[in-house]
């Protein structure tokens, strides 16, 4: 005799929302957690046992979490945002101070204005298309880094996969949750990324049990290192792609 099979109904899919935003186990739980008890989360998720299965798995997290900022990313046209700038009187301008000469005719300009917003809007585009490709692939990135840095807390590099992974989802919920403010002004927005960049130092400070002076000092030059190689090889990658892509 063959099994019934339960059919999907309202209170099926209602007790599935409820397990999402349920903070006794999950992915809520380990955002709140992360946020204010980084230390004992990291912690309770290393040594295992029960502790860990009330926490969503590190991979699953930043995939998620990451994937759910991408998403949200490319729905914005952040070309409304940017300010005005006049790239034949930038180019101009430019030519004037480092030749001492003047600049090229009329239509030449023109064709140097085209060529420079095809590139910036193609390196946006590649950014906005790859941005979660791009975040996943610097965790192990980073997690190089905090294992040379901080090689004395005996941790393996797989632990410091787990570390970073949290990290970075945690840092996506931070811009998740400030994106509106990109309505407001852009200046404004900016200021997410110091709220992430802030919390990336306590994070540190906190997972690697350093509160003296020393600790906050190592934290922040971790994050120095880590963001602007970060910041740098994402411009690169994003630049060579888009020149790729032009050609």
């Amino acid at each position: 005799m063959s099994q019934q099979v339960e059919r999907i109904t309202f209170k099926h899919l209602s007790a599935e929302l409820i397990k999402i935003f349920n903070l006794e186990k999950g992915i809520l739980l380990t955002v709140r957690d992360l946020l204010l008890h980084p230390r004992t989360m990291i912690k309770q998720y290393l040594v295992g046992g029960e502790a860990r299965k009330k926490y969503t798995k590190p991979l699953q997290f930043v995939i998620v979490l990451v994937g759910l900022y991408t998403f949200l990313m490319v729905q914005i046209d952040w070309s409304l945002f940017l300010p005005d700038t006049a790239a034949t009187e930038t180019y101009d301008l430019g030519y004037k101070i480092g030749s001492g000469g003047e600049a090229p005719d009329e239509a030449t300009l023109k064709e140097i204005e085209a060529q420079t917003l095809a590139f910036q809007e193609q390196y946006n585009l590649v950014l906005k298309k790859y941005f979660n490709v791009i975040m996943l692939a610097f965790v192990p990135l980073v997690a190089l880094f905090t294992y040379l840095f901080y090689r004395k807390h005996q941790l393996s590099y797989p632990e410091h996969l787990v570390v970073n992974a949290y990290l970075t989802g945690v840092q996506s919920v931070i811009y998740i949750v400030t994106l509106p403010l990109i309505f407001l002004s852009g200046t404004i927005f900016l200021l997410s990324s110091l709220v992430a960049y802030l919390y990336n130092i306590w994070f540190y400070q906190q997972c690697f049990n350093q509160d003296n002076g020393r600790g906050w000092f190592k934290a922040f030059w971790v994050t120095v290192l880590t963001v602007s190689a970060s910041m740098l090889l994402t411009a690169l990658i994003a630049a060579v792609v888009a020149v790729i892509q032009l050609t």
